[in-house]
């Protein structure tokens, strides 16, 4: 199939016409589900032998008032195999989201999380814990309640985890008084508790975001503010040695800095690449920022994420991980931009090595008639070269059916372009590859998918020339979603319209 300019004349491109039909491996993997509770909001994700987990939140509908700790094992189409919650004490609400790392060792999975209550008086009850979810039996419990091993008494929360390949699994805390807790535990020695460590002093608050482990050390990273006026001060990179004790530190004190959630990984050269936000004097516009450290903690570059501009809405990156070819890195997170199809929507972007933009798109998990509101939380490598995204989508159907969030899950391919479960399916790329239509045919979805091209329309006729879907004024690189499952069997015809009113028409096969 030749490719045409947006620049062309009206036209039609090519009439295909398929015998066979549209088989489920044809289907796109961007999949929503649920699990018959009123929230499902995954946090975490992970890939093992063939299978994919998520963990995170669930709002039982026995217990309304009351969020548990949940974990689902799918297939490698993000078809839900099982699913299962952990039972906390009535009254306590889970906050699966404390630590986004869902960590895997001799069959098992670890989660850290925290639970916490008020009591009669209001005083805040709570406690932090490591889930432990055994991937033979499906069955999730404690590994490990941290009020039995310390004495701290207020809010504590794990805020992240890391793990080496020997088994030791170090755990970063938030404390009610702002201090720093860490512990380490000997996987490998049926979960021994080897070391506890406190951090405090009486001019700064801490706030720790992020554990992470390099050879035979860790690093924390986290921002601080000063004990008095709790104004905020800066980021805080401290490096650990297996005792413990801080051997390294590093303060980023921009002031322009405001890290929404800090993010980061270590790359193939034990570099650090950290997601962060930055403002420009107003807090009322922000946007993503990259910044990269050496491994002496040396920052190499900082550059922004995805649109270099400022913005006035809630745009962030949740997540960062090295990519399969280790050539840049890729982020996930939330973009707070509004447009007639979605309230807002989960983002992905790529950075190269030294902080170029090489791409960076905008997705959303359905098309429906009411508004769309979806994030991703949470991003890892697939086994197979590409890479798999986690987060929630709203329910418009949640006065109904009293689902408020669902799972949302997501494969997309190094170009950051959703990956079908069968790649011999039709793909139709126009306007030098910057538009992409698929599949083709189909009976459930049709995707397009649009990169630097700002304002373009969409609509989509039947054989008799009636209008079936209008879509006007998209942003640029969005991918969006049309439900056909309804549309009788037949040719249809897609009209790409650009904002001077330049037409291209695609034919479209539904079964």
């Amino acid at each position: 199939m030749s490719k045409k300019s947006l620049n062309s004349r009206t036209l039609i491109i090519l009439s295909l016409i398929y015998s066979s039909s549209v088989s489920y491996t044809q289907t796109p993997l961007n999949v929503v589900s649920e699990y018959n509770y009123h929230q499902q909001n995954p946090h975490s994700i992970i890939e093992i032998d063939g299978r994919i987990y998520t963990a995170g939140i669930a709002l039982t509908k026995d217990d309304p008032s009351n969020r548990e700790l949940f974990f689902v094992e799918y297939d490698q189409w993000l078809k839900p195999i099982s699913n299962v919650i952990l039972k906390e004490e009535k009254g306590y609400q889970t906050s699966a989201n404390n630590s986004t790392e869902l960590l895997h060792y001799d069959g098992k999975f670890y989660k850290g999380c925290h639970e916490d209550s008020f009591g009669p008086n209001g005083h805040r009850l709570s406690y932090g814990f490591i889930a432990q979810y055994d991937v033979t039996t499906k069955e999730v419990e404690y590994f490990h309640k941290i009020q039995d091993t310390t004495m701290i008494d207020s809010y504590i929360a794990p805020e992240s985890i890391s793990l080496k390949d020997t088994g030791l699994l170090t755990v970063l805390y938030s404390t009610g008084v702002h201090d720093l807790f860490m512990q380490t535990f000997d996987l490998s020695n049926n979960g021994q508790l080897l070391n506890v460590k406190r951090y405090a002093d009486g001019l700064y608050n801490y706030f720790p975001g992020k554990l992470l482990t390099i050879s035979d050390f860790s690093i924390a990273l986290g921002s601080f503010a000063d004990k008095i006026t709790n104004e905020y001060l800066g980021t805080f990179i401290w490096e650990f040695d297996e005792s413990l004790n801080v051997i390294k530190q590093k303060i980023i004190s921009n002031p322009l800095y405001r890290n929404h959630e800090i993010h980061a990984v270590v790359d193939h050269n034990h570099d650090i690449v950290i997601a962060y936000n930055e403002h420009e004097g107003d807090f009322r516009t922000a946007r993503p920022l990259a910044i990269k450290m050496d491994s002496d903690l040396n920052i190499l570059w900082e550059r922004p994420i995805g649109d270099p501009i400022f913005l006035r809405h809630n745009t962030y990156y949740a997540e960062v991980v090295e990519s399969h070819q280790k050539d840049g890195y890729l982020f996930c997170g939330h973009d707070g931009a509004r447009d007639s199809i979605s309230e807002y929507r989960g983002q992905i972007a790529k950075l190269s090595l030294d902080g170029d933009s090489i791409w960076h798109r905008k997705y959303i998990p359905f098309l429906e008639k009411n508004q769309r509101a979806a994030d991703f939380e949470h991003m890892t490598q697939s086994n197979d070269g590409n890479y798999l995204v986690c987060g929630s989508a709203s329910n418009s159907n949640a006065e109904q059916d009293s689902i408020y969030f669902l799972t949302w899950m997501l494969k997309i391919d190094e170009d950051g372009h959703i990956v079908l479960a069968d790649t011999s399916s039709n793909v139709t790329n126009l306007e030098e590859d910057r538009v992409r239509i698929f599949p083709n045919p189909t009976s459930e979805w049709l995707y397009i998918e649009h990169d630097d091209i700002d304002e373009l329309s969409y609509s989509l006729y039947d054989s008799q020339g009636r209008l079936a879907v209008e879509l006007k004024n998209l942003e640029a690189h969005t991918s969006y979603m049309i439900d056909v499952s309804t549309f009788h069997s037949g040719l249809y015809y897609l009209h790409i319209i650009d904002s001077h009113r330049r037409r291209q028409i695609e034919t479209i096969v539904i079964e």
